[in-house]
């Protein structure tokens, strides 16, 4: 939930490994406690950094926040903005569709990719968030997976 640049930076800052940010190069068990040290420090080098923007206050400070160098991306996540707009779930609302095309049109104009989480699962919401230029778009969460595959699954 990146507010402002400031907090992107520090995430960035702690992402990134010396002289760029001061993330801990120590071994650990993601380079196999030193064993594969220098294969990891080339490959991960350079996290890949998406911001999610999730506030009204978040919207309003996009236009710094997209300028930073190390950012790659911004997610919109959709629950959380409706809620920080007061009205929660209600995609439709002029007031969310507004924000969000806020958001795509900056994200454009600074050539920043821009994707939006679609968290139920559903076809033609999916298709249109392609249309309206979103290029990565994390599709369901693990509990709506778990709800239409499990087979003792009751409707209520």
């Amino acid at each position: 939930n990146i507010e402002s640049s400031y907090q992107l930076e520090e995430v960035i800052k702690f992402a990134t490994y010396p002289p760029e940010g001061q993330r801990g190069v120590g071994f650990s068990s993601s380079n196999d406690f030193g064993k594969n040290f220098e294969t990891y420090k080339k490959y991960f080098s350079s996290p890949i950094i998406i911001a999610m923007i999730e506030s009204e206050k978040g919207i309003d400070e996009l236009e710094e926040i997209v300028k930073l160098r190390g950012l790659n991306g911004i997610l919109i996540g959709p629950y959380d903005l409706s809620a920080s707009l007061k009205i929660t779930g209600k995609f439709d609302h002029p007031k969310f569709k507004a924000r969000v095309n806020q958001i795509i049109k900056i994200c454009k104009k600074n050539k920043i990719t821009i994707g939006c989480h679609n968290v139920n699962q559903n076809k033609q919401s999916l298709i249109t968030l392609i249309k309206k230029g979103f290029t990565f778009i994390p599709y369901g969460i693990d509990s709506i997976f778990l709800q239409n595959t499990h087979p003792f699954k009751k409707k209520y």
